[in-house]
This record gives C-alpha cells, structure tokens and sequence, in this order.
C-alpha cells in the first residue's frame, strides 16, 4: 500500500520545515503502516500551519480528511457542488469526498 505525503509550504518557510520534519522522522519507528500514517499527520499540520496546502502535483484523493483543517467552511460549498454536478457520485467515487 502507498501513502502520499507530498505537502507544500511557501519556499521562505522550507528550510525550518524540511528540519522539523527530519526530526520528526528520527524520532518516529516507521516500521508500521499506522506508524507511517501517524507521521502523515503532524507533516500536514506543519504544512497548513505555514501557510501551505495538504496536497500538490497530485490532487488530494484519499487525503480528504484534511480539507477542513486546510478549507474550513469551502468545504461545505466543494460538496454541494459535487453533489450538485455527481448526483450519483459516479465521477472518481471514493476521492476527495466519501458521499453514501
């Protein structure tokens, strides 16, 4: 199984990134697939909290979970307009939004 990690923060805040993030790293065991998906957390943290975004070059698929922290109340209206244009959720079902 594959998790994505590729975060985005404004170039003048990478460096301090990119070390608390080796840190992170160091002091992490990630011998486990709930280890690695631990880790994913406080990197999105650090990113959104810079001014950054949980999701680059491709897209924010499974990572979802994140969009309010990142969107807050967009979220909402990226919904209604999914729900509005994919009634039927036929459209790339099971990304961005788990709709029933």
């Amino acid at each position: 199984m594959r998790l994505g990690t590729d975060v985005s923060v404004p170039i003048s805040t990478l460096a301090a990134r990119v070390g608390e993030t080796h840190a992170d790293i160091e002091s992490t065991a990630l011998g486990s697939w709930r280890a690695v998906q631990g880790f994913l957390d406080p990197l999105v943290d650090r990113a959104v909290r810079m001014d950054g975004t949980c999701s680059v070059e491709h897209g924010v698929g499974r990572r979802f979970r994140y969009l309010a922290q990142e969107h807050g109340a967009g979220v909402e209206v990226m919904l209604a307009i999914k729900k509005a244009l994919d009634p039927l959720n036929i459209l790339n079902p099971g990304k961005i939004f788990a709709l029933p």
